[in-house]
């Protein structure tokens, strides 16, 4: 059998990903995959795409609330299948694990850069009006 090359860039990367978004939505937890992306990010895009929709308040809220369950049920769906162990538990206590100073700077990098273009979006697009003095 022929095992996916790597080492291709881009072209390889997708490559060996190819035919496997259709398996994410067979199997026991399927249906499950399919609400998260369905009711949790496609029909809130679609909700928010027309300005028309955007400007009613009560499809604004339906879309918020639909988005916000869609991240919660992610999040449930990630630790479903985590915890889903096949066989038996190993017998020994697992080892102990601190972050490395590499996983503490990736981590305060991200946040940082989280609160940085919050603040760069905040002053190119503001959301209150500027106060006249």
């Amino acid at each position: 059998m022929h095992s996916p090359n790597y080492t291709k860039g881009w072209n390889g990367m997708f490559g060996a990903i190819r035919n496997q978004l259709s398996g994410a939505f067979t199997g026991r937890l399927g249906m499950a995959f399919a609400a998260e992306i369905l009711l949790g990010a496609v029909l809130p895009l679609v909700l928010l795409a027309r300005k028309a929709l955007r400007q009613r308040a009560d499809l604004l809220f339906v879309a918020a609330l639909l988005t916000v369950v869609g991240v919660a049920y992610n999040r449930m769906n990630v630790v479903l299948f985590a915890m889903t162990f096949r066989g038996r538990m190993p017998w020994r206590a697992p080892e102990g694990y601190a972050p490395s100073i590499v996983e503490w700077g990736i981590s305060i990098g991200l946040i940082a850069a989280t609160i940085f273009l919050f603040g760069l979006g905040a002053r190119l697009m503001p959301i209150l009006p500027k106060e006249e003095t």
